[in-house]
């Protein structure tokens, strides 16, 4: 990315978190709909297009982008923001994977709404110790748009399987016998989060641990911790 592309970036007398952005519009939309159903077919639809209703009166409208985004993923187009800095572009209209665990076991399904993609970055920089991520806004228009944020650079080396599995394990996770996202990947969970996708390209080996910097994270209950370990040890 050149400088011309760095200056593009968005500059604020106060930096917004992820974490801050989702509790933002967390309250706007609870304080609007309460326990109320919003109505719409898929409200998933209508979290999507709210949440360009808030951003708009917020003021995180993008004009543009702000970085060449070249590196395109599954999940994210990405690019280097200069200052250790990494940008992420969501692909537009999709937000990301989510996985839901019901009786039979875990499952993946495609394209989650942009508040629970905000919940899972912050969460999993809580379980990581990842400095947080920064929103900068939505570029695209009501109907399809992407979320772009701002991450910290981890300089290290490409981590292994082994070495994942250790660090999951050190930070007090229990692995998970199917793959979910890549099939080569591992799967991990604890008491708060199931964390798949994890696979050395998805990883960077810093001070002797594998931290993931490209997982999918995703928040659960109580029930479904219990869930994972019976479909754990029953497996």
């Amino acid at each position: 990315m050149s400088n011309d592309d760095a200056r593009n970036i968005p500059r604020r007398a106060t930096q917004t978190s992820c974490e801050t952005a989702a509790s933002n519009y967390r309250g706007v939309l609870e304080a609007s709909h309460g326990d109320k159903q919003p109505k719409d077919p898929d409200p998933s639809v209508f979290l999507r297009r709210d949440f360009w209703a808030w951003a708009e009166r917020e003021g995180y409208i993008l004009e543009a982008l702000p970085a060449d985004f070249s590196s395109i993923g599954h999940e994210h187009a990405i690019a280097f923001g200069g200052d250790n800095r990494v940008l992420k572009a969501t692909i537009d209209g999709f937000f990301g994977y989510c996985v839901e665990i019901d009786e039979d076991g875990p499952a993946l399904y495609p394209n989650t709404s942009p508040l629970v993609y905000l919940d899972r970055l912050t969460l999993h920089q809580q379980m990581f110790h990842v400095e947080q991520a920064v929103f900068l806004g939505l570029y695209g228009d009501r109907g399809n748009y992407t979320i772009v944020t701002q991450h910290p650079f981890v300089e290290g080396t490409r981590g292994s399987f082994e070495g994942i599995t250790a660090t999951m394990l050190a930070h007090g996770f229990q692995p998970y016998p199917k793959a979910f996202g890549h099939e080569t990947s591992l799967t991990f969970f604890n008491e708060i989060a199931f964390v798949s996708d994890l696979r050395p390209v998805n990883v960077v080996h810093v001070a002797g641990l594998d931290i993931p910097v490209d997982a999918l994270v995703t928040p659960i209950d109580a029930v479904q911790y219990e869930r994972l370990q019976r479909l754990a040890k029953n497996s």
